[in-house]
């Protein structure tokens, strides 16, 4: 595992919460352009409210931790906002998707298209977090395993 294993987490929680603020001013724009109904509003926000509480909490964790075998249940932790995030997002998606098809004007099939394009890219970031979080997790428990093995 990287010596700088601390400033890559420390990034993709960063990075987490600034997409779940693009996220929310997305939701926002959306409702407030009659793209999105009022329930489905409180629906997305309601499955969002979590999210940035557990990132803040997480990152003042890890910033306390001084080794990576501490890591392990943050790490697990940081997975589970991590797949939040992306049901969501892809919620978001379909949902947009599906009012593409019947734009209300030009303008919403814009807006729509933007949302879109926004929130493909904010998923593949996303993916490629999880997989750097995968590639920490397992690179931990087969440290462990050879430690444990040492021991023995």
């Amino acid at each position: 595992m990287d010596r700088n294993w601390k400033n890559e987490v420390g990034q993709v929680l960063e990075n987490t919460l600034i997409y779940v603020d693009q996220d929310q001013r997305l939701i926002q724009l959306l409702y407030e352009s009659d793209v999105i109904s009022q329930k489905e509003f409180d629906q997305i926000t309601g499955s969002m409210e979590g999210i940035r509480p557990s990132l803040q909490t997480m990152s003042k964790r890890i910033e306390k931790i001084q080794s990576r075998n501490g890591l392990l249940p943050d790490l697990y932790q940081l997975m589970n906002v991590l797949l939040e995030c992306k049901d969501y997002e892809e919620r978001l998606v379909e949902g947009a998707e599906s009012k593409i098809q019947f734009p209300q004007s030009t303008f919403h099939k814009r807006l729509l298209e933007y949302c879109i394009c926004q929130l493909d890219l904010q998923l593949l970031n996303n993916a490629v977090f999880r997989k750097m979080i995968y590639t920490y997790i397992f690179r931990i428990i087969e440290y462990q395993k050879v430690v444990q093995k040492y021991k023995s």
